[in-house]
């Protein structure tokens, strides 16, 4: 939410709303960074992709909204998405 899709998010959300958005983006890294494997929602909703697409031949992953006033968040979910796969990240262990 660092690029030019931020400005706009926060100007149609409002900056109290954006705030706490970014808090959430922020909780959601953190317990991807710190989550056991077992537990960690990325790690396990990657690993369906995965399973989907290696054992069921998925071609396609959907995300679909379950209320119409979501179909306009698509460019933020993809910007949000972008900036989670491109922060770094300490190591993590499937250990842990």
């Amino acid at each position: 939410m660092d690029s030019a899709i931020g400005l706009s998010t926060m100007i149609a959300i409002g900056p109290e709303s954006f705030r706490a958005m970014l808090a959430c983006f922020h909780a959601m890294y953190e317990h991807f960074c710190s989550a056991p494997f077992a537990q960690n929602l990325p790690v396990l909703m990657g690993m369906l992709t995965v399973w989907n697409s290696d054992f069921f031949n998925a071609q396609t992953v959907a995300v679909l909204p379950y209320d119409q006033n979501f179909n306009r968040c698509e460019p933020w979910r993809r910007e949000a998405v972008d900036a989670i796969l491109l922060k770094p990240c300490p190591v993590i262990s499937p250990t842990a």
